[in-house]
């Protein structure tokens, strides 16, 4: 793999003079560009190209040091001017792509005296960027889709939006407000497309009926869709579970990619290009919303970002226990602040994330103390016999959680389990009325909910 590539070559660097002299002569000048994220095998090969020179020149930002986990590290370029003493240091602050409200953002998430530089917008002046408490998950899915379909109505593409999280398992109440919104999204950093099962059979499908057919007989896109209708596919999105949807978007690609080849193509020449996009990773574009963790979006932008989750125990995450630590993911905020040309609107449920008290207005503030002040006392308030409820209703769900592999607020919130345990929805239409519940939850967890209420209430 890449590192046992770098492993050998670096070897053979050191063990061999012949070798090393004659790289050097062919290599003289460097150029590194995000040497925030240089490992220390990548830094110990660089070091053995250069062979004692100071030829190189190095770009990158220490505010966007998030991958650690590699062996990356903030001083790689912070202690740069350590190992060249003679090197110039140019600051670079001066950014084009967003707007300065979301520059003045963006510089708040760190401390004045934090490493790296505050960036100066060059922008025109955009609308403020937007803070959004809410009551759960699937209030905060619910108001980013409305605020999606607001900038779609008036002219931005979809494609040009993102819904970043922290964790891929964030996806799913987005997914589900979405999808009954009608709104086209696509998921960005999980299984390769070529890769999905799905996927793989719809080319295997369009492959044995390029063999078969005879091109010419039917317009491309008419013929693809045929050969996927024995997949189940239909022009229009499937209601209902999250898998049924991703299955969907899967197909709609392949269609969409059909849709773009020039009209007199044959169903032989597309299979062939399918082929060749899978031996190069090309995945299609889709015109949706793009959601994607934090550490997907690196080196990517959009018109509007939606960073959502922005609450402790989430950003930071909860097993980010160390200071240096809680600084990478201060640093993943940045990142994500930074993805945003022209809107920004950042959300959370329950308490903010302490990344958020530099940049909140004072009356927001408070606003907000008195909404997680109510948020917290909803379990409070329960009774003493809801209150057993509520703790039956825990059990279930520490025991869901662990069957699914998920964190256990995937299943339910506890702002959702103390509604339960409060009105005890007796079916399923009574469930559609509790906070966080939709059409996909009640399918995967509906059975299983009425059949602890009923339990306790029998």
């Amino acid at each position: 793999d890449m590192e046992d590539i770098l492993l050998i070559t670096a070897a053979i660097l050191a063990d061999d003079e012949r070798v090393a002299a004659q790289v050097r002569r062919q290599y003289r000048w460097f150029v590194v560009d995000e040497f925030q994220d240089v490992n220390p095998l990548q830094a110990v090969l660089l070091k053995l190209w250069l062979g004692g020179r100071d030829e190189i020149c190095v770009v990158g930002d220490p505010r966007q040091t998030i991958y650690t986990f590699a062996g990356a590290s903030p001083t790689a370029l912070t202690g740069f001017t350590t190992q060249y003493p003679e090197a110039e240091r140019i600051e670079l602050v001066r950014n084009y792509r967003s707007t300065p409200q979301i520059i003045e953002v963006a510089n708040a998430v760190f401390p004045t005296s934090a490493a790296g530089v505050r960036l100066s917008a060059q922008a025109p002046a955009g609308v403020p960027v937007s803070f959004r408490p809410q009551a759960d998950d699937m209030a905060e899915a619910d108001a980013i889709a409305a605020e999606a379909r607001r900038l779609h109505d008036g002219g931005m593409p979809w494609s040009n939006m993102a819904v970043l999280f922290r964790i891929n398992a964030q996806a799913e109440p987005f997914q589900e407000a979405f999808g009954a919104a009608g709104i086209p999204y696509t998921l960005r950093g999980v299984e390769g497309f070529f890769q999905r099962a799905e996927v793989q059979q719809a080319v295997a499908l369009l492959r044995a009926a390029a063999r078969a057919a005879t091109d010419g007989e039917r317009p491309l896109t008419d013929e693809v869709r045929n050969i996927l209708s024995g997949m189940g596919y239909t022009d229009a999105p499937p209601p209902g579970a999250r898998s049924a949807r991703d299955r969907w978007e899967s197909l709609r690609a392949l269609v969409a990619m059909a849709e773009e080849r020039p009209s007199d193509s044959g169903l032989a020449e597309f299979v062939t290009e399918l082929a060749q996009r899978a031996e190069n990773a090309h995945a299609p574009v889709a015109d949706g919303v793009v959601f994607a963790t934090l550490h997907a979006a690196k080196g990517l932008e959009w018109d509007a970002v939606f960073c959502a989750g922005v609450r402790e125990g989430r950003l930071p995450f909860s097993m980010a226990d160390t200071p240096a630590e809680i600084e990478e993911e201060r640093r993943l905020f940045y990142v994500g602040v930074t993805r945003a040309r022209r809107h920004l609107m950042i959300s959370w449920r329950g308490r903010p994330s302490r990344f958020l008290d530099a940049m909140l207005p004072s009356e927001h503030r408070a606003a907000v103390k008195k909404k997680t002040k109510k948020l917290a006392t909803a379990v409070d308030s329960l009774s003493e016999d809801d209150r057993l409820v509520f703790e039956r209703l825990k059990a279930w769900r520490l025991d869901r959680a662990g069957q699914d592999r998920v964190p256990a607020f995937v299943v339910f919130t506890d702002a959702t389990l103390a509604a339960l345990a409060e009105h005890r929805p007796a079916d399923e239409k009574a469930l559609l009325k509790m906070p966080g519940i939709g059409a996909s939850k009640i399918e995967r967890y509906g059975d299983a909910v009425l059949e602890v209420l009923s339990d306790v209430s029998g």
